[in-house]
């Protein structure tokens, strides 16, 4: 499962063309912000992109959204404190799903399978689901209404309304 995005104003981001671009600024002050076009508020290379990562109407695989972002570091086991290892061990303890970060699948978090904590690997606890509401305005006096689960939209959730 890739890790949800939100895009941030002054970070880098691998497209899934493989282009590398630095997210430069948002127009105006709402990052869920939708045009009347169907393109979200933040600018990369030039290019609106939705908080989540998707160039306008088009989903998560097109060539040019985006794919991750590359400024994020991961802290290894052999840096963590030994509270954060503990709070690691207890989590596990608890039944809680226990990640580790992945380059050999393109910089993914991962589930772990077998718990032997390496030194060199950076380890979570899987984080609960992100649940946004995205309204835009395709027309004047119209509103379409959806949620989404870790970026991807949820589509039993969509509505319309006309004023």
């Amino acid at each position: 499962m890739t890790p949800p995005i939100k895009l941030e104003v002054g970070k880098t981001y691998k497209l899934n063309n493989g282009e590398v671009h630095k997210c430069r600024k948002m127009r105006g002050n709402d990052p869920l912000d939708v045009s009347i076009h169907g393109y979200g508020p933040f600018v990369i290379d030039g290019l609106c992109y939705h908080r989540d990562g998707r160039f306008g109407k088009f989903g998560f695989d097109y060539g040019i959204s985006v794919k991750c972002c590359i400024d994020d570091d991961h802290k290894r086991w052999r840096d963590m404190t030994p509270e954060e290892k503990g709070a690691l061990l207890l989590a596990h303890h608890e039944g809680k799903v226990i990640e580790y970060f992945s380059t050999v699948c393109e910089g993914v978090w991962e589930s772990v399978i077998c718990h032997e904590w390496c030194s060199g690997i950076a380890y979570r606890v899987r984080p609960e689901p992100i649940r946004e509401t995205i309204t835009f305005h395709p027309m004047a006096g119209h509103a379409v209404t959806y949620e989404t689960i870790d970026g991807k939209p949820d589509w039993t959730t969509l509505r319309g309304e006309s004023k």
